[in-house]
């Protein structure tokens, strides 16, 4: 049995949020509750608390909850993080950084491999009202940031969060959630602790130098797929590279244990490299080169970093058409508002999706026929053209958009 020691509060008072309060009492568990919804939902709310408090294995707990229309993921959430700062630390755990990694590469399964960062959205893991509505704007991957966007003294309630919403609502997003580093950070081992089984779709390793700083997230991650009897590869990495010895290493992390994607983080990496902030950002040149060409060599995607001035529309896309046109999968996104124009841009529109169709069937009938000389609307296309064809293809179709090719006239490409 837990015991609660000292009284704490966590919660802010905010729409959908709780502010919840525990004090320790002789024994047994009480419940003080104010709430918004308190006549259709007062009892049900209370119920919530005390299984909470029992399910986390403590007595002797008075809970006082202002709630102001939380959602129950949420209501939950602060009541742990109450319990677990009115209680006696936690004893310091010894991890094991030698242990090798079982599973140096992962197949990518048809899911994984269908899926596509054309946006990929930042929501604060704190903060229950953004939470609720990040589906809503249709972002291909949801970022829930327990680091940067955080501060230190509410980097324990975050965790706990995100953790209570991936476990309670289904997201139609990719699900990523963005840790503390592990081995520079105090904070990136109990993030893991608590993350990892509320299974995620990714983990955002920030910050990432060095190969071993992945094996540390892969190893949780494979322990607990093995704990739970999931599938080998349900939960795999993105990184995210942020310094001058991160880009050093970069081919290197893109063929670490399962990472399947990597980011640009542009504001770390400028303060690393002693420059500021340009129009165009020609600092960030060869870093975005770099990481690039390192994605494609390991066959994983490649984000880029966020554009920060969300009344600049018009700059934003200039930027996304310029990171498409080097060969970037997607972008890093700040505000609801970018996501449309993020996809505009990265999705084929008709015409070059019709010419693919038609680049494809001409390219199998020529293969079928035997003819040695082929042309698409008076230009000659081979085996490089047809490849980008399928590929246009292959991003309408994971964008939603149908597209139908003669029978036999697709190939596989990586």
């Amino acid at each position: 049995m837990n015991k609660l020691v000292k009284a704490a509060t966590v919660g802010f008072d905010e729409k959908q949020d709780c502010l919840v309060t525990v004090e320790p009492i002789a024994a047994g568990i009480e419940v003080e509750l104010t709430s918004k919804v308190q006549r259709q939902y007062g009892k049900h709310i209370e119920e919530l608390i005390v299984r909470t408090v029992k399910e986390a294995g403590y007595d002797g707990v008075k809970v006082i909850a202002d709630d102001k229309a939380a959602w129950d993921y949420a209501i939950k959430a602060r009541v742990l993080g109450a319990l677990e700062r009115g209680s006696e630390p936690k004893a310091a755990v010894t991890h094991d950084e030698t242990r090798p990694v079982e599973a140096k590469t992962l197949p990518l399964s048809e899911k994984a491999k269908a899926r596509i960062s054309r946006s990929m959205m930042f929501v604060p893991g704190n903060t229950p009202k953004m939470i609720n509505s990040a589906d809503i704007h249709g972002s291909d991957s949801l970022m829930f940031d327990i680091e940067d966007s955080i501060p230190v003294t509410e980097k324990d309630t975050a965790r706990l969060m995100t953790a209570e919403a991936l476990k309670s609502m289904t997201f139609r997003s990719e699900t990523v959630v963005r840790i503390n580093h592990p081995t520079q950070t105090p904070y990136g081992y109990d993030d893991l602790d608590v993350i990892v089984p509320a299974k995620p779709n990714l983990i955002r390793i920030p910050k990432t130098e060095d190969v071993s700083e992945v094996e540390i997230v892969a190893r949780k991650i494979e322990e607990v797929e093995k704990a739970n009897g999931w599938e080998e590869g349900t939960i795999n990495i993105i990184v995210a590279i942020e310094s001058v010895k991160g880009l050093y290493n970069v081919r290197e992390i893109c063929h670490a244990p399962r990472v399947v994607g990597i980011a640009l983080g542009a504001e770390d990496y400028r303060a690393d490299l002693r420059t500021g902030k340009s129009k165009p950002a020609v600092e960030l040149t060869f870093a975005r080169q770099s990481i690039l060409l390192a994605a494609r060599e390991a066959g994983i995607r490649c984000v880029d970093t966020v554009f920060s001035d969300v009344k600049d529309p018009e700059g934003f896309v200039e930027e996304v058409q310029y990171i498409k046109a080097l060969g970037f999968d997607g972008k890093s996104c700040i505000h609801p508002s970018q996501i449309k124009l993020a996809h505009k841009v990265f999705t084929p529109d008709e015409k070059e999706i019709a010419h693919s169709v038609k680049v494809l069937n001409s390219y199998a009938d020529a293969l079928k026929n035997n003819k040695g000389v082929i042309a698409v609307d008076g230009k000659m296309i081979d085996g490089p053209i047809v490849v980008r064809a399928q590929r246009i293809v292959d991003k309408a179709r994971a964008a939603g958009i149908k597209v139908e090719v003669d029978e036999g006239a697709e190939i596989n490409v990586k």
